[in-house]
């Protein structure tokens, strides 16, 4: 993707989630091309090291996943 792409923190996609919104619980005209689901962060799960946070903008939740898992989130 280029010098100086990185991956958001889970800190930093939370700010982008419209809780007036769902399926995606994003700002849509905004963000026109958010799909609803799963998207990683950089952030690191403290707790299992196979584990990342990720953000689902399908409801606007956030939740781990296990890195490599075949039913691996959005980019």
């Amino acid at each position: 993707l280029g010098e100086g792409w990185r991956l958001p923190t889970r800190t930093e996609l939370l700010t982008l989630v419209d809780d007036t919104r769902h399926n995606p619980a994003i700002d849509t005209e905004r963000f026109p091309d958010t799909k609803s689901g799963a998207y990683w962060t950089s952030t690191e799960c403290a707790w299992a090291s196979s584990s990342a946070w990720i953000v689902d903008f399908g409801y606007g939740y956030s939740d781990l996943s296990r890195r490599g898992s075949s039913s691996a989130p959005w980019r």
